[in-house]
């Protein structure tokens, strides 16, 4: 005779409760991860505000293309350094990282043409 096994499956909601729970045993470790959350995704904002500045300076043969380039390397090298690099690493694990990284991935040969 077979014994039933136990379903895998989550009840819907259940997530939630696990993470409020979580919230209750560990708040101070919520809040880190709120932090980190907040602060990546004000990143993500950032760099893809550069990123259109740069492509807009591109298309409309901007002179001062080279200055907003700056810029924009200028924000990257910070948040290399932030963390001790830690923060860049777990920036490119972002859900929406991988887009940025192909724009970036295209831009550069466009900037060192110039």
């Amino acid at each position: 005779f077979a014994t039933p096994q136990p379903q895998q499956r989550e009840a819907m909601g259940e997530s939630s409760f696990v993470r409020s729970c979580q919230a209750c045993w560990d708040p101070e470790g919520t809040a880190a991860i709120v932090r980190k959350k907040k602060a990546q995704r004000a990143a993500i904002n950032n760099i893809t505000e550069h990123l259109n500045n740069v492509e807009g300076a591109l298309e409309r043969n901007d002179d001062n293309l080279h200055q907003i380039w700056g810029e924009y390397q200028r924000y990257e090298r910070e948040l290399r350094e932030k963390q001790q690099g830690q923060f860049w690493e777990d920036l490119q694990d972002h859900n929406d990282w991988p887009p940025l990284a192909k724009k970036l991935e295209n831009m550069r040969p466009r900037l060192e043409n110039r």
